[in-house]
């Protein structure tokens, strides 16, 4: 809603939690509705039928399939659903034909995809993908001793690499748009947009050092998690995930016949050390506290040379997490608000 408010968008939000609503009515430029969202007199009230997009995104997804349902019905243009759990993921298809839908979304699936093009592309600090994976704007560092320091943004593209565009570069807590004038510098970060094809010819290039992830360790048991190691089986890589809860190790056991599932404290020292997170090439952390993911990646920086991935519900404090070796940070809530941006962007342009 925040994002969506200051692209100058008219935004109403539905709650039936008041306290909330207030929250979001006193720091956002929306409007507020409290009632449930699944009732065709709460929609009509939020003048739900002349919008252009309903977003459904509360924790129940039967409840964001039903309110996409009856705005529909209700004459609304496009909808669009968070749909999380894994049984429904098999069934996108059929909802989309069926309920109507414009646009589902899985945040922790995003969330693990996200994660897995960090694993396979372990110089990057940041991947996103556009056009269907057709082209990709990755952050890499200017590492120290490289090529590009001293080097100016027109003389990129023709010592460095063609078909390739760096459209912003942040260097300490200033980001630059830059000009073909604009000179890079060890320490910066180039935001570069890249065909995925490329992008380990271009860090070879500029000096940036990659080392294959083959083995990796995920803290924490969740959703994110099962789908995270899914895909890494499919590549062949050594997965393990280390989960407190007993009943929910046995059912990942039975889910990820590849994936070895360890039963324990994911804080416990002398657990991460026994399962040689020295040796480990990857350590992701996506337990449900963002305090307890970001001590255990902090160990994994100090006692190896893993490439650390953090998991973080609520960035509050941007300032001081830039500053702690966490690695990249990936967070479902920002990987779903990006999405949606991403579809309301592509609306606009299409009009």
């Amino acid at each position: 809603a925040r994002q969506l408010s200051e692209e100058k968008h008219d935004v109403t939000v539905i709650d039936t939690n008041p306290a909330k609503l207030e929250k979001a009515l006193a720091a956002l430029d929306v409007q507020g509705v409290e009632g449930n969202g699944t009732s065709f007199r709460t929609q009509m009230e939020a003048d739900v039928g002349s919008s252009d997009l309903m977003i459904a995104v509360t924790g129940a997804d039967e409840v964001n399939l039903l309110c996409c349902l009856i705005a529909k019905r209700a004459g609304v243009k496009r909808t669009a659903a968070r749909v999380r759990n894994p049984i429904y993921n098999e069934e996108v298809q059929f909802f989309s034909g069926q309920l109507g839908l414009s646009m589902t979304i899985n945040p922790e699936l995003a969330c693990a995809q996200n994660i897995a093009r960090l694993l396979e592309v372990p110089g990057a600090l940041e991947i996103t993908s556009f056009a269907k994976g057709r082209v990709d704007l990755i952050q890499v560092p200017v590492p120290e001793g490289s090529v590009l320091d001293g080097m100016s943004i027109i003389e990129f593209a023709s010592k460095i690499m063609k078909g390739t565009l760096i459209c912003a570069i942040r260097r300490d807590k200033d980001v630059i748009i830059p000009d073909g004038r604009t000179i890079l510098r060890t320490g910066d970060d180039m935001y570069v947009i890249i065909p995925p094809s490329q992008i380990h010819k271009l860090l070879n290039r500029i000096g940036v050092k990659e080392k294959p992830i083959r083995n990796v360790i995920i803290a924490g048991g969740g959703t994110t998690a099962y789908y995270l190691a899914k895909r890494l089986e499919k590549d062949a890589m050594d997965v393990k995930i280390i989960e407190r809860d007993k009943a929910r190790a046995e059912h990942l056991s039975a889910m990820l016949p590849n994936t070895m599932i360890i039963n324990g404290d994911a804080s416990d020292r002398a657990l991460l050390m026994e399962e040689g997170i020295a040796d480990r090439d990857g350590f992701v952390t996506l337990t449900n506290m963002d305090e307890e993911n970001m001590v255990l990646s902090m160990f994994a920086h100090k006692v190896g040379h893993a490439k650390t991935i953090t998991k973080l519900n609520y960035v509050s404090f941007e300032e001081v997490v830039d500053d702690l070796p966490i690695g990249s940070i990936v967070s479902p809530k920002a990987s779903t608000a990006k999405l949606i941006l991403q579809y309301v962007r592509a609306m606009e342009n299409s009009y």
